[in-house]
């Protein structure tokens, strides 16, 4: 207690930004943060001051910096802008000093600002959706600000909040949503450090205690370590990384996202990755109804190649005179149903049979027998057979006997 010591924070600073219409990074805002935080410098001193007109001022006062009318600005060499008289102000602590000796200290908030509503100190957004955990369960919590501006342009839905979830909170990559509401509402991963650590900088003239700066990176190194270690320490910063934070290689799905949608998803980012290789199979998902399902248009450019229980029959291209079925582990034999399949306009669905047993079936034909089955597969050996033959001819250096380089 001999110097009295106290430390006043912040929290919300980019729900500041965002009430107004900055983007963090923005002139504005970098001017914005700095005039906060001396108002809340030369407040904590005016009130300082009239204590210690009542109290007197604390014990050690007498030879600091404070007692020869040097305030924290002076030690940075930053003037302060015209909003508040710090002239009539230093006068007054020259007359009366101060009940304590340091004031501001922005602290980490984490907890607090969770209770208010509000965003840590004078962080960035971490994400625009996260989750929130109480006594009576967990759930999801979006950006309010980014909330209010989506439902008025009537772009919030379910869908949408399931594609920022997937986007670990960012909504840079959604199609939809305006470039200027893109930079808004940039989260910490997206805006760039050296910004964040200028702007702790600018207000670090009016703190002096310091303050608690966490650095994101997504892939931190040492050597992006250690040039934002100097590039703080250039700045005159007291603290230049409380936290070092970093983002997960693999984020998990995360909160009470529709799992189902996202299984569907990535079923059919599946299915349509394998189509080269081999039909699908016909399936049904009883979730699949309520979920839009990607549409392959046709040769004729429409999009009828649906089947009637919502799979997918892609014929992006007029299909081949043949269609090879790969052999799978499984030798069940589900059967086709001809429901699932659009004569003419999609390859037919192939029966699973064992491994030592290849299939080729004619899509404009009935099936083949097995004496055609084994011609076909003379020819291919044959074709085989003249590749190898090009491939030998030019291993032993002789261009002029090898088709692949004579033509």
């Amino acid at each position: 207690m001999r110097h009295r010591p106290i430390g006043l924070g912040v929290q919300g600073l980019a729900d500041a930004f965002l009430a107004l219409r900055m983007p963090f990074e923005s002139p504005e805002a970098k001017e914005l943060n700095k005039q906060i935080f001396e108002t809340i410098y030369h407040a904590a001193l005016t009130m300082s001051c009239k204590l210690a007109q009542e109290e007197g001022p604390y014990s050690t006062y007498e030879g600091s910096p404070v007692s020869q009318g040097i305030l924290q600005y002076d030690m940075w060499n930053v003037k302060p802008t015209d909003l508040w008289d710090w002239a009539d102000l230093k006068s007054q602590i020259k007359q009366h000093g101060v009940r304590n000796s340091l004031l501001v200290a922005p602290m980490p908030t984490a907890s607090t600002s969770q209770i208010l509503g509000n965003n840590e100190c004078f962080e960035p957004y971490t994400s625009n959706i996260y989750q929130r955990r109480v006594l009576a369960g967990e759930f999801q919590v979006v950006n309010p600000w980014l909330l209010k501006d989506l439902v008025d342009m009537g772009l919030w839905s379910d869908s949408m909040k399931n594609r920022i979830i997937a986007e670990n909170g960012s909504i840079q990559n959604i199609p939809n949503i305006p470039a200027d509401i893109k930079s808004l509402y940039k989260t910490v991963w997206e805006i760039s450090q050296r910004t964040v650590v200028q702007m702790a900088a600018d207000r670090g003239a009016f703190i002096d205690q310091s303050q608690s700066l966490n650095i994101h990176m997504k892939d931190p190194t040492m050597g992006k370590i250690t040039s934002m270690h100097f590039a703080g320490w250039k700045l005159g910063l007291k603290t230049g990384m409380y936290y070092l934070r970093t983002q997960a290689a693999a984020a998990p799905i995360q909160f009470t996202v529709d799992k189902e949608a996202l299984k569907v998803a990535d079923t059919n980012v599946g299915k349509e990755r394998s189509l080269k290789k081999r039909s699908p199979m016909p399936s049904y998902n009883s979730s699949a109804a309520a979920v839009p399902r990607p549409m392959f248009q046709s040769k004729d450019g429409s999009a009828d190649s649906n089947s009637r229980n919502g799979v997918p029959t892609p014929s992006t291209t007029p299909p081949p005179a043949a269609v090879t079925s790969l052999p799978v582990a499984s030798p069940a034999k589900p059967a086709t149903m001809k429901a699932d399949v659009d004569e003419g306009d999609s390859p037919k669905v192939l029966p699973m049979e064992p491994a030592d047993k290849i299939k080729i079936e004619e899509l404009s034909q009935g099936e083949k027998t097995p004496d055609a089955e084994d011609k076909d597969e003379d020819s291919k050996e044959r074709e085989n057979d003249i590749y190898s033959e090009a491939v030998l001819a030019c291993s032993i250096e002789n261009p002029e006997s090898c088709v692949m380089c004579s033509g």
